[in-house]
């Protein structure tokens, strides 16, 4: 992994200033392995979404990276979805959070974070916490090399995600 990097930083030394168009920069890339590939998305992502959004045009800058580096490009838009979605529920949590002034957590809240609705059966909501908790487990996310802070968000989700099966759970007596 240190190569990559290392290799990714002197090209980005180089090409900086160089004037050349994405698939030549990308020719000059070499990516050996899929930890080498979640890393170079991860990055992607952490520059596109350091001001909390993604413009149209850093989107397709990043799309056209990725295919010129000839990766997986469905890949790279369920990794996008996964950091859209952690952006997305951390500024509504945040929000949520100072009008109730920690208040607890509601079984209405409960269903909306596991994504299931009242009427559906306990083995679907079963399923859509086992769906949400693998998404969300911090030793998947760690795997990834995700940045810190994306992991200590992860975290707060999965311990919401559990809070609310736990509730439900509890409203059903099961």
């Amino acid at each position: 992994m240190g190569d990559f990097r290392s290799s990714y930083a002197e090209v980005f030394a180089l090409e900086k200033n160089g004037g050349r168009s994405i698939s030549k920069l990308c020719s000059c890339m070499r990516i050996s392995s899929q930890q080498e590939v979640d890393f170079l998305i991860c990055i992607l992502l952490d520059l596109a979404y350091f001001d909390k959004q993604m413009s149209d045009s850093e989107n397709t800058l990043i799309e056209s990276i990725i295919i010129g580096l000839g990766l997986n490009l469905i890949v790279f838009r369920e990794l996008k979805i996964k950091y859209e979605q952690i952006y997305h529920f951390t500024s509504k949590e945040q929000n949520r959070q100072k009008q109730e002034n920690d208040s607890k957590m509601t079984l209405k809240q409960a269903y909306e974070i596991l994504k299931s609705r009242e009427d559906d059966d306990f083995e679907t909501i079963k399923k859509n916490y086992r769906k949400l908790a693998r998404e969300y487990h911090y030793d998947n996310l760690y795997s990834k090399e995700l940045p810190p802070e994306l992991l200590k968000i992860a975290q707060e989700m999965m311990k919401k995600i559990n809070l609310a099966y736990e509730i439900i759970k509890e409203a059903r007596g099961v």
